[in-house]
């Protein structure tokens, strides 16, 4: 039984969604749709000042981050985010405002605020005696969140202060800690809170949330929990142990020579990456017996071996053509079919002849001096074009997994086709997608024999293009084919029977004549 949304349902499933755009094409979908901006009394997105037009009874003003405005013209405003005391009673002189997250400082202190108008308060609130006031018994049963920021640091405070958070970037660079550990108080600790510092011994056990850090390489001592997430463990190239508490499996990604400190604790590690300490100890090679490595870092070089063929192994999803800088004899370079990386080929100039996926145009920056490519995928050419390949160095194009029956049944593009036509049937289309300028010869171009179809956007402003010759198997030309080519005055050779989109030349020269025929000649 068919089911659909009323009017009042929706209003509450568009309450999630995330910008104006959803809103755009919610009151499209039907008629009774088309009022429920106008039922909000709120914005439940960012406002921006096109919500004008959708929102026209909005009342309150919700601020959901530090960069929202405080737009005139509403009766009240709701902060989402935490705001100081003072701040709050500056902006309740002149406006109304409503802030459940209000901050009490030591601003607020000076200027003889209450802590009791304040839900969070600040490590600084009291200066170095905010101690004695969580002790006290008045307080237990206060929602409060103690935390340290980079002023606090610089007024003597340290990790093994009882706070309940460290803040973002707040001990970044600090040389002052080998010899200290973190707090047990401490639950939230943010993005880059203890990058680049000089802490040796780092328990986590109690974290619930540790956020992105980096160059974290003097850890000596970890400690995990099963929440954990530690994102670039392996880059701790001075860890001698690891400890996870609550589980055995190691939810981060570790380096090549941490296995033998895995292989003692039994811990199971979901996925190794292939690190620039990795490459000193294994001299430049990698290690086939690790099935779970799947990350070369990008600082890595690997060693020239004496071999002109690399087959990377299939497991390997992140690698860079950085990699083999150092490889010169390596002429051929064998990827693996899960690579999801862009892989940029022209700062490779000794490697001639590569097999690679090319599920999207983002597998290949550049094919650089690439004479020959083997394609992995199997469904590729269903009606794509290829981004980034230099046709004009390449000499040979070949796929892992060919028809049986040697037939090509799907569209194909016009430079993948002049390959594959020495070897194999084409029975699909023939696509031209891509040409260049310099494919028009003193204002003409010919579109060659075997194209079938002209793909929208083929050439665009070409302004020396003043005649287009079609050949006698073309049937379609798509829509703005040929866009904005404002010199263009024929057509030539066009069959009564090809089917030309609207717009296929649009902006070409008022006096655009088509050569229309029969028979071609």
């Amino acid at each position: 039984m068919n089911t659909s949304l009323d009017r009042y349902s929706m209003m509450i499933v568009s309450k999630y969604f995330d910008c104006l755009y959803q809103f755009e094409k919610l009151v499209l979908v039907c008629k009774k749709f088309k009022e429920i901006p106008l039922m909000f009394h709120f914005n439940p997105i960012q406002w921006n000042p096109k919500m004008v037009n959708y929102f026209e009874n909005v009342e309150t003003l919700h601020l959901y981050d530090k960069q929202d405005k405080f737009v005139p013209g509403f009766f009240q405003y709701y902060v989402h985010y935490p705001i100081e005391l003072s701040r709050y009673k500056k902006l309740n002189k002149k406006i109304k405002v409503i802030c459940p997250h209000i901050t009490f400082s030591s601003g607020d202190l000076q200027n003889n605020y209450s802590y009791k108008e304040a839900s969070i308060l600040s490590p600084n609130a009291f200066k170095s005696k905010f101690k004695i006031f969580t002790d006290l018994d008045v307080f237990s049963n206060i929602r409060k969140t103690l935390f340290i920021t980079q002023s606090d640091v610089r007024r003597g405070f340290s990790i093994d202060c009882e706070v309940n958070e460290i803040c973002e970037s707040a001990f970044s660079g600090n040389k002052n800690l080998s010899d200290k550990y973190i707090a047990p108080t401490i639950k939230v600790i943010r993005k880059n809170a203890l990058s680049d510092c000089d802490l040796k011994q780092l328990d986590l056990s109690h974290i619930e949330v540790f956020e992105k850090q980096e160059n974290l390489k003097m850890i000596t001592a970890l400690t995990l929990n099963s929440k954990s997430y530690f994102n670039n463990l392996y880059q701790c190239n001075s860890l001698q142990s690891i400890k996870i508490v609550g589980t055995q499996s190691v939810n981060c990604k570790a380096a090549c020579w941490m296995k033998t400190l895995d292989d003692i604790k039994k811990l199971i590690v979901d996925e190794y990456v292939y690190s620039c300490k990795d490459c000193e100890l294994f001299n430049g090679l990698l290690p086939f017996n690790i099935t779970n490595l799947k990350t070369i870092e990008k600082d890595v070089r690997l060693k020239d071996l004496e071999i002109d063929t690399y087959q990377v192994p299939d497991n390997i999803s992140l690698l860079y053509a950085e990699n083999f800088l150092e490889c010169k004899n390596i002429k051929k370079l064998l990827l693996p079919k899960c690579l999801n990386t862009r892989f940029d080929f022209s700062i490779l100039e000794t490697i001639k002849e590569a097999a690679l996926p090319y599920k999207t145009n983002k597998n290949i920056y550049s094919s650089g001096q690439l004479t020959s490519i083997t394609f992995l995928d199997d469904d590729f050419l269903k009606n794509q074009t290829m981004d980034n390949i230099n046709f004009q160095n390449l000499k040979n194009i070949e796929f892992a997994h060919p028809p049986t029956d040697g037939i090509y049944r799907t569209n194909l593009d016009y430079r993948i086709f002049k390959f594959l036509i020495k070897n194999y049937k084409i029975e699909g289309e023939v696509v031209l997608y891509n040409v260049f300028e310099s494919d028009v010869k003193n204002g003409i171009f010919k579109i060659p024999d075997e194209v079938t179809v002209i793909e929208c956007y083929l050439l665009n402003r070409c302004y020396h293009l003043k005649e287009i010759w079609v050949n006698k198997n073309t049937w379609l030309i798509k829509s703005n084919s040929f866009h904005d080519c404002k010199n263009l005055v024929l057509v030539k050779n066009l069959l009564i029977s090809v089917i030309v989109e609207k717009f296929a030349f649009k902006n070409a020269n008022p006096n655009l004549y088509f050569d229309i025929i029969t028979v071609y000649p």
